[in-house]
């Protein structure tokens, strides 16, 4: 891997590349690194305190809690935040909210996936309904797509192919071509040296049934 891992591609914006980037190496728990590079960021004004802060509570659902207070106190500590703080995190409609949020990512398999998530366990679909769609990722600050580039990041590195398929399709339903999709895929498998073949399956599915 090389020294400072950065994926860049003109199928995204720069802020999607630190989207992308940050994501990789904290799931590979290269922290120093990532902290380099979100310096960097902050230090040419490449990125805001706010995006910083959104990064890490949207990371928070994906790699856990003391990774987001780790980051937040790292952040803290630059003294380097931007005017736009972020909003607390709030319940008042989280539920409808993030019901919301879901369907975006889920389309018409919403529904199943929340039965499912209640018969793993009776109010888990209420729960991951509030608390991780409604409470973050319906959160400013971020855009959609963006996180659905961290969440595809994260699962494909840790090899969760079930939820990586649903945000590849997330990310379709937000617009994402499936070729900017594919680059992703193989970026990250060069750099952080995990097999691409799966997630690539995926993606013909997913424009398969796109076209159907």
């Amino acid at each position: 891997m090389k020294r400072t891992l950065f994926i860049r591609s003109p199928r995204w914006s720069t802020r999607e590349d630190y989207c992308i980037s940050l994501s990789a190496l904290l799931t590979l728990n290269q922290r120093k690194r990532a902290y380099g590079l979100l310096r960097k960021g902050l230090a040419q004004r490449s990125l805001s305190g706010l995006f910083c802060t959104e990064l890490l509570l949207q990371l928070s659902l994906l790699l856990g809690v003391p990774l987001m207070l780790e980051g937040l106190k790292y952040l803290q500590s630059l003294r380097k935040r931007t005017v736009g703080r972020p909003g607390a995190i709030s319940s008042r409609g989280a539920f409808r909210k993030g019901t919301s949020a879901l369907k975006a990512v889920y389309g018409d398999q919403a529904e199943k996936l929340l039965q499912r998530l209640d018969d793993l366990h009776p109010g888990l679909a209420r729960r991951v309904c509030e608390d991780e769609y409604g409470q973050i990722l319906s959160r400013t600050g971020l855009s959609f797509r963006e996180r659905e580039f961290i969440n595809i990041t994260v699962l494909f590195v840790q090899r969760y192919d079930a939820q990586l398929y649903s945000h590849l399709r997330g990310a379709t339903r937000a617009g994402v071509d499936p070729r900017t999709l594919e680059t992703l895929v193989r970026l990250l498998a060069r750099s952080t040296r995990r097999p691409s073949a799966s997630a690539l399956a995926m993606l013909r599915t997913i424009a398969g049934s796109d076209k159907a």
